[in-house]
């Protein structure tokens, strides 16, 4: 831009890349090995970052079944299977008959007694899943446990029996924010794996 007019290349004049390649051919040899070493840097950033994303994956899941303790306890758990640590988004806990209640202390609290159970009577852990907890790699965290050490057979099997009434279901996303649930944890499937 010359005085505010626009200049104009015309057919015998030549554009800037072109004075560049023919006065001086080894600063352009430079400039285009340079963008091509940062493309190729670029695509490799993204290609790594994917790597990444694909690597590092959670796999929460609901489970029912005893525990890895000590102490023999059944329940319902909730494990990370996976390489990454998952952060849970949403617990959905329903039963046979409609009542649906999250990871929260006041609805596991209703749901058990929805189901039938009076606290006092049998020992319980309440433990809450609320959003935005980590779980981490090969951790369990225990949501509805029984303690089986007071060697009651009929209690034991009346909590089995009421948590087959149970569905789960838990949503949650990796590190780097994306979004996974789990299948629904159906609890008949549970006296298949306790038989």
């Amino acid at each position: 831009m010359m005085g505010g007019r626009r200049r104009r290349i015309g057919v015998g004049e030549s554009s800037f890349i072109l004075k560049i390649i023919i006065e001086d051919p080894i600063a352009f040899a430079a400039l285009f090995i340079s963008l091509i070493i940062l493309t190729v840097g670029i695509i490799e950033v993204r290609t790594t970052r994917k790597h990444h994303e694909l690597s590092v994956r959670p796999h929460l899941k609901p489970e029912f079944r005893f525990a890895k303790t000590i102490n023999p306890l059944i329940g319902l758990y909730l494990v990370n299977a996976g390489i990454g640590p998952g952060e849970i988004t949403e617990f959905i806990i329903k039963t046979d008959n409609g009542f649906e209640g999250d990871g929260s202390p006041l609805r596991l609290n209703k749901l058990i007694r929805h189901l039938g159970f009076t606290p006092p009577r049998f020992i319980l852990t309440l433990s809450t899943v609320p959003p935005k907890e980590v779980i981490k790699v090969d951790e369990e965290r225990p949501v509805i446990v029984l303690d089986t050490n007071q060697n009651n057979t009929e209690v034991e099997n009346e909590f089995i029996l009421t948590m087959t009434r149970l569905s789960i279901k838990v949503k949650y996303k990796d590190s780097y924010g994306n979004p996974f649930e789990s299948d629904w944890l159906n609890g008949s499937e549970l006296l298949q794996e306790l038989i």
